[in-house]
């Protein structure tokens, strides 16, 4: 990180910058990996800035959560019914606008955001989306016996998302298994037309259709 990124006054000329609408993705990644060093260790903010400084994560509460879910699904393959799962899934996904409002709160505590700027910062909404399914897209989870894949897909309402992908092997079968773990409310339609999209993701999304929460093939 450039030095004088360790000065609160750089930090806010990007925000000046993302309130305007007049921002790329490293804005948004610079301000985040700032207010990462700044806020809760257990705050979805800061895990989202834990992925951005380590794309292949072996700890924290993401990585937790998603190997006692595997643990869970490898124990009771034979019994489980996708649909249940997958309503549970969907209760229990990260919240992505979670991470907005947390991403708005700190900027407002650490003086970054002034209260009449709010509104202008709510036009960010989108891109904050977008910059977070970038950032979390193609990323790895390191967990106890499974290596899983995030990748960016459209959920079966038309929303965007971040499913896991990985194998579990069972009595010598291998199941292909999808399932979701980040949510957003962000609809595809309106992601392929976002003006700010040229040039701010990371990488390309190269996102599929998922019409369920959970899938296991070969079962």
């Amino acid at each position: 990180m450039d030095i004088d990124l360790d000065r609160p006054e750089a930090i806010r000329s990007r925000v000046k910058r993302i309130i305007a609408g007049d921002f790329d993705y490293s804005h948004f990644a610079t301000t985040i990996m700032w207010l990462r060093e700044r806020v809760a260790k257990n705050s979805t903010l800061h895990e989202l800035g834990d992925f951005l400084a380590h794309p292949y994560r072996d700890r924290g509460p993401t990585s937790a959560a998603v190997s006692d879910l595997l643990m869970d699904f490898l124990d009771n393959l034979e019994v489980l019914d996708p649909k249940k799962v997958g309503a549970e899934l969907a209760e229990r996904a990260v919240k992505v606008e979670e991470m907005y409002f947390e991403f708005r709160q700190a900027l407002l505590d650490a003086g970054l955001l002034l209260a009449e700027e709010d509104e202008a910062l709510a036009t960010a909404y989108e891109a904050f989306v977008l910059f977070t399914l970038s950032c979390l897209h193609e990323s790895v989870l390191i967990t106890k016996g499974w290596d899983v894949v995030l990748r960016v897909a459209i959920t079966n309402n038309g929303n965007l998302a971040i499913f896991g992908r990985t194998f579990l092997n069972k009595n010598g079968r291998a199941f292909r298994t999808n399932f979701l773990i980040f949510s957003t409310t962000l609809a595809a339609a309106d992601w392929l037309i976002a003006s700010v999209t040229a040039g701010f993701v990371r990488e390309p999304l190269m996102y599929t259709a998922a019409p369920k929460l959970i899938s296991f093939e070969g079962r």
